[in-house]
């Protein structure tokens, strides 16, 4: 399966497309949660394993109680981070991790979803 960072720009117009359906009803938000849909496919929420130190709450809300992979920092990362405390990835679907991404500091913060 091929996956993609998605861009800033990306997750706003999710954010946005979701804003939009909200606003149209039941009936059309309803269809966010089809299995078909855009926002039920895999995604991965990756951050620096910091931001789930901070406590218990941000923690929960932020994995979902799934528990998070680690690993090491990259030079792929976009993160402004030392690389010292490490990377968390958390898999969820695309609209769990759009609705989680305004959580986490800007540069803190990217969402790994599938390009199918």
């Amino acid at each position: 399966m091929r996956t993609h960072t998605l861009t800033e720009r990306e997750v706003n117009e999710l954010r946005d497309r979701l804003g939009r359906m909200s606003g149209e009803g039941p009936t059309s938000f309803n269809r966010v949660y089809d299995k078909d849909s855009k926002f039920m496919k895999r995604a991965t929420l990756e951050f620096p394993c910091g931001e789930i130190a901070k406590d218990s709450m941000q923690t929960l809300a932020l994995t979902g109680g799934r528990p998070p992979r680690t690993g090491p920092i990259t030079k792929n990362d976009r993160f402004n981070a030392q690389g010292l405390e490490g990377k968390c990835s958390v898999d969820m679907t695309l609209l769990d991790a759009v609705l989680r991404y305004d959580m986490l500091p800007p540069h803190r913060r990217h969402i790994v979803a599938s390009s199918k």
